[in-house]
């Protein structure tokens, strides 16, 4: 009974995801969605409102480090690796948010490569896929010790 929650709990975690892809249009405010599914490099960038795009673009990376944080603990259920996930997901937003803001201000079409992919780590859950195989592998190695 107890694999089977943490299975639906996996399952759930994954399906929230899926849903915010699904529905980022409507849920976020992001006209670079747009700007990068086109082909970009001989066009203007749009219009924005920096607040509003940075309030949600942090209201999006949030939404998925808790989901992020949430299929961690269910995977692995150690305090220090959840106190590592937060600390993780607090810095690397605090250094992603800053470098966002510091290449938007200067964005030029030399540029829209690097403001995509910091974009690209705030916005998608990226770093799930990093953390997983890294605290597996770290369990692997603990459990060679003992």
């Amino acid at each position: 009974m107890r694999h089977l929650i943490k299975i639906l709990a996996v399952v759930l975690t994954v399906l929230g995801f899926v849903l915010i892809r699904l529905y980022q249009e409507e849920l976020f405010y992001d006209p670079f969605i747009r700007f990068y599914s086109l082909y970009y490099h001989d066009m203007q960038p749009p219009e924005v409102d920096l607040v509003k795009l940075i309030g949600n673009t942090s209201a999006r990376y949030w939404l998925n480090s808790l989901l992020s944080i949430a299929l961690i603990y269910v995977l692995f259920r150690k305090k220090s690796t959840l106190r590592f996930t937060f600390f993780f997901y607090g810095v690397a937003f605090l250094l992603l948010m800053i470098g966002f803001y510091l290449v938007y201000e200067q964005l030029s079409p030399e540029l829209y490569m690097i403001f995509f992919y910091i974009r690209r780590f705030l916005i998608q859950p990226i770093f799930i896929l990093l953390l997983i195989p890294a605290f597996y592998y770290q369990r692997i190695e603990h459990q060679k010790k003992d």
